[in-house]
């Protein structure tokens, strides 16, 4: 599991599953969601260990998308952009 509570992940096998954990929010992406998402792409990427990753989401929505309330008050969050523009590069 990752220290972000917004992105949990876990190893299956060889397999990395993310899971989106702001379900009170329909997911949505604020900076703890992106941060952490970041860094879950970050570790299937690094760990050699690791061939896939599987994106799912918690509660009843998988990605409802940009937290709007979050961004209106602090912006996109940073890094956030050149993630979706390189993602990952193992097959997610």
């Amino acid at each position: 599991m990752s220290d972000n509570n917004a992105v949990l992940t876990e190893t299956r096998g060889r397999v990395l599953l993310i899971t989106l954990n702001r379900p009170e929010a329909m997911n949505a992406v604020n900076t703890d969601l992106a941060q952490g998402l970041i860094s879950a792409v970050e570790q299937l990427d690094t760990d050699d260990g690791l061939t896939a990753g599987v994106l799912t989401g918690s509660g009843r929505g998988f990605c409802s998308g940009m937290d709007l309330k979050a961004f209106a008050t602090g912006g996109p969050p940073q890094g956030f952009d050149q993630f979706l523009e390189n993602g990952a590069r193992k097959p997610l």
